[in-house]
């Protein structure tokens, strides 16, 4: 950790989209307004000299739309707390903000509350992966991680002497759950592909 981090803040999205931050479990509603209160409370005590670090983690379960919706709330948060702050410096600008408290978010693996881990046979449905090669793209959908595994590792052998002209890209349907992003994203790393999401 930087020796400015007190200590990092809890957040953990859970099945059925639920929230829970420093063990707490709270509303979507009510989290920019803890976040707020508990992140200015920890730097006040800190004498303004520890950087506030929310560590979150993710259900397998949980849905990219609610994961998306959370991370606005906090970024909101933090956005909310710098505004307030900004209100009594002379310096007001980003790198000024950025210096005094700076946006810190620390993502962790997922955890496995309700959907299991997928077996490398079974379908994924709510993902479309589209390989972009040299050659063109192709558009993969209800494939099983072995299925997209063969087909990046041809990709990427054909694109051996440019491997950076092959890029892959991920578009999420709202309702799909996490731990299939998670599942997909893996294999795209055990393929050493340049990932573009």
């Amino acid at each position: 950790l930087h020796p400015r981090v007190r200590r990092q803040r809890q957040m953990c999205i859970r099945d059925r989209n639920r929230v829970m931050f420093d063990n707490d479990v709270c509303s979507v509603d009510e989290l920019k307004s803890t976040i707020v209160k508990n992140l200015t409370k920890s730097w006040e005590e800190s004498k303004r000299k520890e950087y506030q670090v929310i560590s979150f983690q993710v259900d397998r379960g949980s849905e990219i739309a609610a994961l998306t919706t959370i991370l606005k709330e906090v970024k909101g948060a933090f956005e909310q707390i710098r505004a307030d702050l900004s209100i009594t410096l002379t310096d007001k600008s980003e790198e000024a903000l950025d210096r005094l408290f700076p946006v810190l978010l620390s993502e962790g693996a997922t955890r496995n509350y309700g959907l299991k881990e997928l077996s490398m046979e079974e379908k994924i449905s709510g993902i479309v992966v589209t390989i972009h090669t040299s050659e063109g793209k192709e558009v993969m959908k209800d494939y099983t991680l072995t299925e997209l595994k063969q087909k990046v590792t041809a990709a990427r052998a054909k694109q051996a002497a440019d491997p950076e002209s092959l890029v892959i890209g991920l578009k999420i349907e709202k309702g799909c759950k996490m731990g299939y992003v998670t599942d997909t994203k893996q294999v795209l790393r055990e393929c050493l592909s340049l990932i573009h999401i």
